[in-house]
């Protein structure tokens, strides 16, 4: 699923409906390196209903 499309939609939905969601940025991938930044910096806009960590926070 690319970050930028359908994580971003699905994330701010739930977010919308005041869904906790916790974005694995390292276990996405944007359409190009740069949407993938756009996606994910306009994701950290919702915190804190959207946390963005990386697999190494979330298992450690």
């Amino acid at each position: 699923m690319a970050t930028d499309c359908c994580v971003l939609q699905t994330a701010l939905a739930a977010a919308d409906d005041g869904v906790a969601v916790r974005l694995v940025e390292d276990a996405c991938a944007g359409s190009t390196p740069d949407n993938q930044k756009l996606a994910v910096e306009t994701m950290k806009l919702f915190t804190p209903l959207i946390t963005v960590t990386n697999t190494a926070e979330l298992l450690g």
